[in-house]
């Protein structure tokens, strides 16, 4: 069986679980097919002219793996149609380009999509493009009908056999822009033993937000180990604790600056203030910067904090 999600009666829902300040610079944000949304089974219609989704994955064409700063990606070559996606509500076959995940952070619930309001440990997103219509990755990621990107959830409980080669992969990646060879791996390991289906006209789920994803987000989530996602989450946690790092480094001159500059105007208050009542017998200070005539250093000595 596959059905197609009724994103219309979702449209509330899907913008509900998008970061309220994005529309300010990506007014697309308050467009009527953004992801990600809530799935409600009972909600969604059967499609009987949908049929199953197919995918050439045989060859395996994987080039690297990368850490963008946020996650970690697995690019894939894509001048021919090696590695595809096909049927189900695609006219033509996409070319795999990557794929990534997204975890969690406390709690380590990281799904995107959700489904009757429960999210799942994590998401994995095997992103396509259709090379058919459009000549690159980057002019179909803006097209209507330029992305097709599998969703699947993963959830707790076994280990899952083929995992441990991207948590295996993640120390060698552990630098924002960092990069390394990951070469013949085969994402058919990642998938369930079903591949039935809700699809769906969306959107990307970060900015830009381009509205030109066919969303196509299997039932059946695979299983992976309470350790296998705690260390996923762990490398997020870095990620983000590197952010932070960077942050600090970049303001720390400033601080020291605002430190010293308080520094300076206390030590002046107080330098003044003992001219003051030395010098007060002879000198009487009026309201504001002071001019005194005998000697540079104590005119900056007067000068108000």
């Amino acid at each position: 069986m596959w059905q197609q999600g009724n994103a219309r009666s979702h449209e509330g829902t899907g913008q509900d679980l998008c970061p309220p300040v994005w529309h300010k610079n990506y007014p697309v944000a308050q467009g009527n097919r953004q992801s990600p949304i809530d799935i409600i089974p009972h909600q969604t219609s059967h499609d009987p002219g949908l049929g199953p989704i197919t995918l050439n994955y045989d060859q395996c064409t994987s080039i690297n793996i990368t850490n963008n700063g946020h996650s970690v990606v697995v690019e894939f070559e894509d001048p021919d149609d090696r590695s595809v996606i096909l049927g189900g509500p695609l006219d033509n076959p996409y070319r795999l380009k990557q794929f990534h995940f997204h975890w969690g952070g406390k709690g380590c619930h990281g799904s995107e999509h959700t489904v009757s309001g429960n999210s799942y440990a994590s998401e994995l997103h095997l992103v396509h493009w259709n090379a058919v219509k459009y000549k690159t990755f980057g002019e179909a990621a803006t097209a209507p009908d330029g992305l097709a990107v599998l969703g699947i959830f993963l959830e707790t409980g076994d280990d899952h056999r083929w995992l441990h080669m991207i948590t295996d992969a993640l120390y060698m990646v552990k630098f924002k822009g960092s990069v390394t060879d990951f070469k013949a791996f085969n994402p058919k390991c990642l998938l369930p033993s079903s591949l039935h289906y809700w699809t769906y006209l969306g959107s990307l789920t970060t900015p830009p937000l381009h509205e030109s994803v066919i969303w196509i987000v299997l039932k059946e989530p695979i299983i992976v180990s309470e350790k296998q996602v705690h260390v996923a989450c762990m490398f997020l946690l870095h990620l983000k604790a590197g952010e932070l790092h960077v942050i600090r480094q970049l303001l720390k001159p400033f601080l020291l600056a605002c430190v010293m500059l308080m520094a300076l105007r206390a030590l002046g208050v107080v330098m003044k203030d003992l001219f003051v009542a030395w010098m007060g017998w002879r000198y009487q200070l009026a309201t504001g910067p002071t001019v005194c005539a005998f000697d540079p250093l104590l005119l900056i000595i007067l000068m108000d904090g």
